[in-house]
């Protein structure tokens, strides 16, 4: 759905951010979205805070919400924040745990809740499906019907049995949203710092998992998947099939950020990541190195990572190709020595260079359409979630 702005139609997806903050008179997180620009202009200037050549960055008014632990979706004019629970210590109280908050952009005065009480907390992305529903996942998964307001639960995945903790009824370990289909949810596992994630699949029709899947390395956005669901397209932080990066490695290892394809037919990675993103700090984050540990100790004392999150959207379209990617990275404000988020976005259009087949795998350019950078609010230390709108 178009979004509309002013007496003008943009053809992208605006995209929501929600980004933590701190400070003696800031709210727990505050509120941004990306938008096309409509015509090349920016007459509302509402907590505006930069521009590039097509978009703008500004403030969004939405209520505070101390919910942490929880995911996020947009579908129409609503936000959802599902799962999760809200801090109460400093009002000498147990945790509060919500089924899910929503909130009407423009309409609704403070958020409102829904879907009872889950006890299970839930990371990153959510993902709207093309049969209505909302899929969440998290220490467990979950589907929200938007219509009923009903959250159910997923049957539970299965977990390697040298990994279960037996003082825990749920799976030990956070699992993130790798992609949606029309008919299957990919999602990977976070198993240890220096170990692979579990790659799992959830079929939507017999409710049956499949583990059979290569484990892969980095923190991924969740993905978008084209070409008749044959392909998908995830910002990874690493090839997913190299060594995870805070491994001790000889010689150091590159680790390269990328967006990365999953061959969903051949159950395979592609090997090379799509072409023309340069990592230049701008576009992508920039290729570094992994340590060379001296000795095992050392590796309780160093923590590699690229220090970002990747996330990717398809702004345009559902059957189109354009996409855009999102990371930030943090700093101290240079007066007041808060922690200040920079923000970091591009948009393009995605294309194959060669078509695969049975023996030769597929390759992928972006043309890019434009990028942009900002400095958010002072007190904004880490981006907490991102949806695009649909």
């Amino acid at each position: 759905m178009a979004e509309t702005i002013g007496d003008e139609i943009c053809s992208d997806r605006p995209i929501y951010v929600r980004v933590a903050c701190s400070g003696k008179y800031k709210p727990d997180n505050l509120w941004y979205v990306i938008e096309e620009k409509p015509c090349n202009r920016c007459d509302d200037t509402e907590g505006l805070l930069c521009y590039s050549d097509s978009d703008y960055i500004r403030r969004i008014s939405v209520p505070d919400s101390d919910v942490r632990h929880t995911s996020f979706a947009v579908l129409g004019s609503h936000i959802y924040l599902i799962g999760g629970d809200i801090d109460t210590t400093m009002k000498n109280e147990d945790k509060e745990n919500i089924g899910y908050k929503h909130f009407e952009l423009g309409q609704n005065p403070e958020w409102v809740l829904g879907g009872g009480k889950l006890r299970s907390a839930q990371f990153g992305a959510a993902a709207v499906g093309r049969d209505g529903f909302i899929y969440s996942v998290g220490y467990n998964q979950y589907r929200l019907s938007p219509d009923t307001g009903i959250l159910k639960q997923l049957p539970q995945f299965p977990v390697p049995a040298f990994l279960i903790r037996r003082e825990r009824n749920y799976a030990p370990y956070q699992s993130r949203l790798l992609a949606l289909t029309k008919s299957t949810l990919f999602i990977y596992v976070t198993v240890s710092r220096n170990a692979p994630n579990l790659m799992l699949s959830y079929d939507l029709g017999t409710g049956k998992w499949d583990e059979g899947y290569d484990n892969i390395s980095g923190t991924w956005s969740a993905g978008v998947v084209l070409y008749d669901d044959r392909y998908l397209f995830a910002f990874g932080t690493q090839n997913p099939m190299s060594l995870p990066a805070t491994m001790s490695m000889k010689p150091v290892q590159k680790v390269v950020p990328g967006i990365y394809v999953f061959d969903i037919q051949q159950r395979k990675w592609l090997p090379e990541p799509v072409k023309g993103l340069p990592t230049d700090g701008i576009t992508l984050p920039e290729v570094y190195e992994t340590h060379d540990y001296e000795n095992e100790a050392d590796m309780d004392m160093y923590e590699a990572g690229p220090g970002y999150t990747p996330y990717l959207f398809q702004v345009g379209k559902e059957n189109d190709h354009k996409l855009a990617l999102l990371w930030d990275t943090e700093r101290p404000n240079p007066e007041s020595g808060l922690p200040q988020c920079l923000l970091y976005w591009s948009k393009f259009v995605l294309s194959p260079i060669t078509i695969g087949t049975a023996t030769v795998d597929p390759h992928f350019y972006v043309s890019s359409l434009s990028n942009g950078f900002t400095v958010l609010d002072e007190g904004t230390y880490r981006l907490l979630n991102c949806a695009a709108g649909m």
